[in-house]
């Protein structure tokens, strides 16, 4: 997922995300997973309440970390 930049900061990903989230509790799902680079936007999810999973150190060479993220949705019957 991307926003433009024009557009960021304006709550639309957070939006997304949640829509997201909410679809994928209403078919049952527990679990929300993302991955992201440390230069991308690993800070935003952490702000969605995603927590670090794993992390691979200098995933391209370049001294960027690959992170996955995970989430426990909370199901139809638990809201």
């Amino acid at each position: 997922m991307a926003v433009s930049p024009d557009h960021r900061r304006q709550g639309i990903g957070g939006k997304l995300v949640g829509e997201a989230e909410s679809m994928a509790a209403q078919q049952g799902c527990q679990y929300s997973y993302v991955d992201t680079m440390s230069f991308q936007a690993p800070d935003f999810y952490f702000s969605l309440g995603y927590e670090e999973s794993g992390r691979l150190r200098n995933w391209d060479s370049h001294g960027h970390d690959k992170i996955f993220l995970t989430k426990t949705l909370r199901t139809i019957n638990e809201r």
